[in-house]
C-alpha cells in the first residue's frame, strides 16, 4: 500500500522519517507528534537492540549485525539528524503551523503522553 492510500483513509498513524513523503503526511496529518530525542539517547537505544529479534520484522529478513554496512549507515543518519532531517520537520512546521504540533523530547515524556492516551 502506498503513503497516498494509507493517509485517505478514515484513522491513520505512520511512523517514520521517509524524506520524499514526509510533507504529503505533514499536510494530512490531524496532529504530528515530533520525537526530538538526543542523538546519545537514540544511539544508546540502538545499540541495546543489536543482534535481537525484532516483532516488527518478518521472519525472513534478519537484523543487521554490528559490523554491517547498512548498520553503520543507519548510526550515520541518526548522528546527523540534528544537523540534516530536523530542518526539514522544523520548516514543516512552520508551514503548517494550523496543525498541532507535539515536540516530545525525552522518552519520560512520551511514557507521559501514551499514558495520559491510555496506551501504556
Amino acid at each position: 500500500m502506498h503513503q497516498r492510500e494509507l493517509i485517505s483513509g478514515e484513522r491513520w498513524i505512520i511512523d517514520g522519517n521517509y524524506g520524499s513523503t514526509i510533507e504529503l503526511r505533514f499536510a494530512a496529518a490531524e496532529v504530528v507528534i515530533f520525537l526530538d530525542i538526543n542523538r546519545f539517547v537514540c544511539m544508546l537505544s540502538v545499540a541495546k537492540r543489536v543482534g535481537k529479534k525484532r516483532s516488527d520484522l518478518p521472519e525472513y529478513l534478519k537484523e543487521r549485525g554490528v559490523f554491517s554496512k547498512e548498520f553503520l549507515t543507519f548510526c550515520k543518519w541518526i548522528w546527523e539528524y540534528p544537523k540534516t532531517k530536523k530542518k526539514t520537520v522544523m520548516a514543516l512546521h512552520k508551514k503548517y503551523s494550523d496543525k498541532p504540533f507535539l515536540r516530545v523530547k525525552t522518552r519520560r515524556e512520551v511514557r507521559s503522553l501514551l499514558a495520559q492516551w491510555g496506551a501504556f
